[in-house]
């Protein structure tokens, strides 16, 4: 879940009071932050960022000033180091652009152990569960589209 604030803030009012109530069985306790960084079923803080490009929930870039934080779904990060970059995902956004990677690897294949080489589609801005408007932000999901 990626959320565009700070996340107290994003709390209506009129549901505040009920969130106080029920928002220790979701969230991590402040006070006993150790022993809820384990407990199962909560949701936790994965990364914080200045901004995301996100083409679905497995195909991602994030930064902020110190990191970067990336995922592509199929695609071997360090042999694609090159094309995992926040300019190739804004291309492929902004352009609708396929940006195609390399995997390499080994199959044992008839006894016979071989090697392989697969060009597979690293990034692509196609969301196939929704229509994505032309400003590249918004989705309007199929069942919705006329």
């Amino acid at each position: 879940m990626a959320l565009a604030g700070d996340f107290q803030s994003l709390i209506k009012p009129h549901l505040r009071e009920e969130f106080e109530k029920v928002k220790n069985k979701f969230f991590p306790r402040q006070v006993y932050k150790a022993f809820d960084k384990r407990t199962p079923g909560l949701f936790k803080v994965e990364f914080e960022g200045d901004g995301m490009i996100a083409f679905n929930s497995k195909t991602y870039f994030v930064w902020n000033d110190h990191e970067n934080k990336m995922s592509a779904k199929g695609v071997q990060k360090d042999r694609n180091s090159d094309i995992l970059v926040k300019e190739k995902y804004l291309s492929c956004l902004m352009n609708n652009k396929l940006i195609i990677g390399e995997n390499k690897g080994f199959r044992f294949v008839d006894m016979r152990m071989k090697t392989y080489e697969l060009n597979k589609t690293g990034l692509s801005s196609v969301y196939p569960k929704g229509v994505v408007m032309d400003d590249g932000i918004h989705i309007i999901p199929i069942t919705d589209f006329r």
